[in-house]
């Protein structure tokens, strides 16, 4: 146990900087040329750390997991925009970002090298449920009407897939602190953006934002009074607050854990609370509700969990760090307590002014695509074009977008033999690896992590639109060796 402050101790900032420095640098990025510089000069800083090809390309992958940026992108029309301002068309932007060069490369390197088994990398049942998943997505593409339209969803489905063996790999071999600093790191990272613009009010014009023209001063509610909802580096702040409801519990675990651990106050103790904190500022600033739900959820899950474990008066560093913690965040929320309140308001509108009836429209085109394509679904990236082609009446012609829920996406694009395979792949992996997860404060974060991807799936498409669903593969690929 740790009976003096660390902050003068090289080995206790060396792993967080091989993190933080990097990813704060991406704050700098002004285009593709500094970008592609940035990660260039990660990979020799973490091949000069580890001394190791592999693990450094895939602490560069871990890197890029969290940023959209592509170098090369096209635009795919689904549905083409009438004349009329209430029916709107459908188009999405697909790229390869640098996480997809990376990990092919890293495959390259690893079915390259025969000194690695490669049947372990198949040697569970949840392995075999994500090939399975995989196999009907891709009979599906085959079967697809626009044949280059289901492909780009393939090829991001392959990304998502290949990065959990990935991570199953490497983490078979890291040191488990790994994964735990590098996930702090990327959420006190854009925590840091959150926090600056909410403060602000607006984009901090950053280059690595995701602004569109349509939404160049950034995003407001749509339902109740117009508030400004923060978006960190995404395209949207539904799929900021679903990425940031994956990291929070970690950063909360870890937190708790140093403090259990420690009796004064640590480096690991000060940035984990650190970015648990601005992490928090950032998913209430996002104002999205089902954010905040899985907000609810993580800190009854962890409230369950400490309060036999950690007595609240045992230790005075523990009441102290708890205190300040509470303190600045009930200035934050007294200070945003109006908006908090009219954002929560806006429930009861959701099914007058708000997007309750147009969502219900979408849950029931996918559920009749389900009926008409059971088994190969309508394909990958295909639901608006068949939803129109279903029929869409007068009233929700301006809402023609994918279903807002993950798994109902799935169901009707792939099949209901592919939906079922990736649905019993999450709920079999969170039983598997509970036994193992709950004996660790950290291990019992990142399996809650996974939890959140469940609830915020079933409000929104998190997948082949934001960095949640890849993030989320490389959580469960490390849950998988517990």
């Amino acid at each position: 146990m740790t009976t003096k402050t660390d902050f003068n101790s090289w080995s206790s900032w060396q792993d967080w900087l091989k993190w933080l420095i990097p990813l704060l640098l991406s704050i700098w990025v002004f285009d593709n040329k500094s970008y592609l510089a940035l990660f260039f000069l990660s990979g020799i800083f973490y091949f000069f750390l580890e001394h190791d090809l592999s693990v450094s390309l895939f602490f560069t992958l871990l890197l890029s997991i969290p940023f959209e940026r592509v170098l090369r992108s096209w635009v795919f029309e689904v549905v083409v925009p009438r004349p009329e301002i209430w029916q709107s068309g459908y188009s999405f932007i697909f790229g390869f970002p640098l996480k997809f060069i990376i990990s092919s490369t890293i495959l390259l390197l690893i079915f390259s090298d025969n000194k690695i088994n490669k049947d372990k990398y198949l040697s569970k049942n949840i392995s075999w449920l994500l090939v399975g998943f995989f196999i009907f997505a891709m009979i599906s593409t085959l079967q697809a009407v626009r044949l280059e339209l289901a492909i780009t969803g393939l090829i991001r489905l392959w990304l998502g897939i290949w990065l959990f063996f990935i991570s199953k790999h490497f983490f078979s071999q890291l040191n488990k602190k790994t994964i735990y600093k590098y996930l702090i790191s990327t959420l006190l990272l854009f925590g840091i953006i959150g926090f600056f613009q909410y403060i602000n009010q607006q984009p901090l014009g950053i280059n690595m934002e995701d602004i569109s023209n349509k939404f160049t001063f950034g995003f407001l509610t749509t339902d109740g009074e117009p508030i400004y909802r923060i978006s960190g580096f995404m395209g949207h702040p539904t799929y900021f607050g679903s990425f940031i409801s994956l990291l929070i519990p970690v950063a909360l675990g870890f937190f708790l854990k140093e403090i259990k651990n420690n009796k004064k106050l640590t480096v690991s103790m000060l940035i984990s609370g650190g970015a648990f904190f601005l992490g928090l500022i950032s998913i209430i600033g996002t104002f999205s509700r089902s954010a905040w739900l899985s907000l609810l959820f993580i800190f009854a899950a962890f409230f369950m969990k400490v309060k036999k474990q950690i007595s609240f008066t045992k230790t005075i560093k523990f009441s102290k760090a708890l205190i300040y913690l509470l303190i600045a965040t009930t200035i934050f929320l007294f200070a945003s307590n109006s908006l908090i309140l009219i954002r929560a308001n806006s429930i009861k509108y959701v099914w007058s002014l708000g997007t309750g009836t147009g969502r219900l429209e979408l849950i029931k085109h996918a559920i009749a695509m389900i009926k008409k394509q059971p088994i190969i679904g309508v394909g990958l990236n295909h639901f608006t074009e068949a939803m129109v082609y279903q029929g869409v009446v007068e009233k929700y012609r301006g809402f023609i977008y994918p279903v807002h829920n993950t798994f109902l996406l799935f169901l009707s694009e792939t099949g209901i033999p592919a939906g079922l395979f990736f649905i019993g792949f999450l709920i079999y992996l969170l039983i598997l690896s509970w036994k193992k997860a709950k004996k660790n404060l950290v291990n019992f974060g990142i399996w809650i992590g996974v939890v959140t991807f469940l609830i915020n799936a079933q409000f929104h498409t998190l997948f082949n639109q934001d960095p949640t669903f890849d993030m989320l593969m490389i959580m469960c690929g490390y849950l998988s060796i517990l």
